[in-house]
């Protein structure tokens, strides 16, 4: 406690200085990741005349030194807190049949760094969805980005329309404990243009739209990216890759490449079973895929499941020889998650007159967080994986030899994640009901 309560005194005095040393800059370019997350907020609002500029885009960050932090192991109840959400979220979305990616980490990132802006029972709510208090949620995702290794990257920026101002305490924690960026810019159709190139960049391309255009009001937008790319350490040979039969969620049949090998890292819970493969040597990352029981739909099986009893499972994996199959896929996936994050009880930030996000812009009650759009993209060959994912949240204003191997062959609907190792949180997480 009384770390915060030093942090705290430090934020007021610093960004008193702020107040008077801040200038603006020309933001020349946006740095480049290579896959994986990519998160926005958006605060629309009624546009008046004097909120209607062509400002160049310029930095804001000018005058803000990020705090000096060390990262801290992630407890076991954080990464507990951290999968379950993991598993409720994509629990919300499954059901149709359709495949499905999603990554929880990067929802997660972008509902923390607006939480630094939220105040009273709409933080409280936003605690309770995401399983940490806010501290915590800072903590986590300052250590869990900067313990990461080269195979994941990430990069966090908040787009600022030009006149609409901020409270200097909401960029300085996004700048202490998301190292963010913060640009003002007119929000016309060069913004769109700027923020749609920093999220391909981050995303090596895999993501290469995020945002459509504005609808006449926003004010704020987050954009979280970030990146995987990783080769197997034992890449599927081509005389393994053969033809098979899939069958999908549907009952139908396809005929699909399937890429075979042995893995030595078998994991079940008694009735699902499936395995683990390594990355490249150093990856600090893996690959699980989950087979359900004959019959039970991957949805089912999900939702017996919480963040313990998944964590439990992959870190239960026995040392034992597995002959697997998995096909060669690719899925994109899209949806709107307002409804779901409301189903998970962050009601009153989507609810006009009770959503509180006063620590965001002082004086203001009448913000409310609309849509909550996420985007992602997995491809998994004989060479490895890459994978991206967006999430655009935008707040309105009113108005080896072994005895007898085991196999595991996923010629039907299967579950698959990719894990930290050593928290076993996913980054990842999806279902493949066909294959594409």
């Amino acid at each position: 406690m009384r770390e915060i309560e030093d942090y705290k005194t430090e934020i007021i005095k610093r960004t008193e200085t702020i107040k008077n040393s801040r200038r603006s800059k020309v933001r020349i370019g946006l740095s480049v990741l290579t896959v994986l997350i990519v998160a926005v907020i958006a605060i629309p609002l009624v546009l008046t005349p004097a909120l209607k500029t062509k400002a160049a885009t310029v930095d804001l960050m000018e005058g803000i030194e990020p705090a000096k932090g060390y990262p801290r192991s992630v407890t076991g109840e954080v990464a507990d807190a951290a999968a379950d959400f993991s598993l409720r979220l994509i629990g919300e979305r499954l059901g149709t049949g359709e495949n499905v990616v999603m990554s929880p980490v990067s929802a997660m990132c972008t509902l923390s760094m607006l939480a630094c802006g939220e105040a009273g029972e709409t933080l409280e709510q936003t605690e309770r969805v995401l399983g940490m208090k806010t501290d915590d949620l800072n903590e986590f995702f300052f250590s869990f980005f900067h313990l990461r290794d080269k195979t994941f990257s990430a990069a966090n920026s908040l787009w600022i329309l030009s006149g609409f101002n901020v409270n200097d305490v909401f960029l300085q924690k996004n700048a202490d404990f998301y190292r963010a960026d913060a640009f003002s810019a007119p929000f016309d159709d060069s913004t769109v243009r700027d923020m749609n190139a920093w999220v391909r960049d981050k995303t090596d391309g895999m993501i290469p739209s995020l945002i459509d255009g504005f609808e006449g009001g926003e004010v704020l937008t987050v954009l979280n990216a970030l990146s995987f790319d990783a080769k197997w350490r034992d890449p599927y040979e081509a005389n393994f890759v053969e033809e098979g039969v899939f069958t999908c969620a549907d009952g139908t049949e396809q005929t699909v490449e399937f890429m075979s090998g042995e893995e030595t890292s078998y994991i079940t819970d008694g009735s699902a079973v499936g395995f683990i493969k390594a990355f490249e040597s150093g990856c600090k990352y893996e690959f699980a895929a989950i087979l359900p029981p004959v019959g039970t739909a991957p949805a089912e099986y999900l939702s017996g499941l919480d963040g313990e009893s998944l964590r439990a499972m992959l870190n239960g994996a026995e040392a034992v020889q597995v002959v697997t199959s998995i096909p060669k896929f690719s899925v994109e996936y899209g949806t709107e998650l307002s409804d779901a994050l409301a189903d998970l009880g962050m009601k009153d930030a989507f609810t006009p007159g009770e959503a509180d996000f006063s620590g965001l812009a002082e004086g203001r009650g009448d913000l409310y967080l609309g849509r909550v759009v996420h985007k992602a993209t997995i491809t998994v060959n004989e060479s490895g994986v890459r994978a991206a994912a967006g999430t655009a949240a935008e707040l309105n204003k009113l108005n080896g030899s072994w005895p007898n191997p085991l196999e595991v062959r996923l010629d039907r609907p299967f579950i698959f994640l990719i894990v930290e190792k050593e928290t076993r949180i996913p980054i990842f997480i999806g279902v493949v009901n066909s294959v594409e």
